[in-house]
């Protein structure tokens, strides 16, 4: 309720409340209503806006447009490769708690097969081709030997895993087509993506076929630390959303405003503290080893032993630092009998990398990640050179990139 003393706040008067008369109330409604009319007519306009940035985008045309490129996938795991799987765990020392239960569970194994049937989980995915290719999470299949997929129009395939990335989380795998055809999705480039964008993931919660959902980007180059979730690798950079999935969800496709595919769904971390946070392996970092997943079934990874961390100024005081930009080595990892490519090199502590350079593809440096991840995209024993401050010094080392 609107009271003369807020209004008083609204608009104050010379002289204070005591000052005002009962004269002074029309002359005062007239203002607030004055007002209250231009904030209503902002608020319309403002809408309007709104609206029109968006012109003609429709939810539903825009899942039967996507929906058909996306599957729902079932792993199996048979029993051969269950007693493998319970004997590696069983076999493995670390964490010694685990001990007793992987024992338990290799002895009672052919015993739940019977009683149970053979495990199964699922997940998602997208088709990315013509050929039947297609996108899922590596924890997905992990553990499976039989994979089958479920396509939007109730076909269900065979597909066969032809490799897995299990540091980023991601696998390929291949239908079974036997002359059908498939609806592959557009891969689009996760680098222009910011936040505030708009994304809708397509994917299989709880078994639910190509549910869709809808949000915004909330954050990029996430990482996920040990305890929240799924443990991952420390260069992973995730696109957060603030959507909501669930168990089976992973794998599956996230979508830009345009129908491209920019990221695959991973996982999603919910408490009452924290609410509902998603996130989302980008497709560049699929999409840049596509080529070798496909030939080798595998990645191989570069790795020059050194800790990188961005130029910041509280860096700058710490190590009395001389610039203000590029990937300041923190840390240079030893060995006893193998040092890395980083300490051969003669590489140190408070070293500010500006430029990483490899056969006719120079590279500037401004920061920690994209060092860690053309380090992580170089092909083991290349040669690389490392342009890099030391103090006010400019210095250029050549070193030979080992593998991960």
């Amino acid at each position: 309720m609107v009271t003369r003393a807020s209004l008083c706040r609204l608009l104050p008067v010379p002289g204070g409340l005591s000052s005002r008369t009962p004269s002074d109330t029309p002359r005062t409604s007239g203002r607030v209503v004055l007002i209250v009319g231009l904030f209503c007519a902002l608020l319309m306009s403002a809408g309007e806006a709104r609206a029109g940035d968006e012109p003609g985008w429709d939810a539903s045309a825009f899942y039967e447009q996507c929906a058909p490129s996306t599957v729902m996938i079932t792993a199996v795991e048979t029993f051969p490769k269950g007693m493998l799987n319970r004997t590696r765990e069983a076999v493995q020392p670390f964490p010694l708690y685990r001990i007793p239960f992987d024992l338990l569970g290799l002895v009672f194994y052919p015993l739940e097969v019977p009683a149970f049937g053979l495990r199964k989980w699922g997940g998602s995915g997208v088709i990315i081709d013509e050929e039947g290719h297609l996108l899922t999470n590596h924890h997905v299949i992990e553990g499976g030997d039989v994979f089958w997929a479920e396509l939007h129009d109730r076909r269900l395939l065979r597909a066969e895993l032809i490799g897995s990335d299990s540091a980023e989380d991601y696998a390929l795998l291949k239908l079974g087509l036997e002359g059908g055809e498939v609806t592959p999705a557009k891969l689009g480039d996760s680098s222009e993506v910011t936040v505030g964008d708009a994304v809708v993931a397509i994917g299989s919660p709880l078994r639910l076929r190509q549910s869709l959902a809808i949000g915004v980007v909330a954050g990029l180059e996430r990482r996920i630390q040990a305890g929240s979730g799924r443990p991952r690798a420390g260069f992973q950079d995730y696109i957060q959303t603030d959507l909501t999935i669930g168990f089976g969800s992973s794998g599956g496709a996230l979508f830009n405003q345009d129908g491209e595919v920019i990221g695959l769904t991973t996982m999603m971390v919910a408490g009452g503290r924290t609410g509902v946070v998603t996130f989302s392996v980008p497709i560049n970092v699929v999409k840049e080893r596509l080529p070798e997943l496909k030939e080798h079934g595998q990645v191989t990874r570069g790795y020059i032993g050194a800790h990188v961390k961005d130029v910041t100024p509280r860096l700058i005081e710490e190590l009395d630092l001389k610039v203000t930009s590029g990937a300041c080595i923190y840390n240079v990892r030893g060995a006893l009998f193998r040092p890395p490519p980083a300490r051969r090199a003669g590489l140190q502590r408070g070293d500010v990398v500006i430029e990483y350079n490899l056969p006719g593809r120079p590279l500037a440096i401004d920061r920690a990640r994209p060092l860690a991840r053309a380090v992580l995209n170089t092909r083991p024993g290349t040669e690389a050179e490392i342009v890099f401050m030391r103090g006010d010094e400019r210095r250029t080392v050549t070193l030979t990139v080992a593998g991960r």
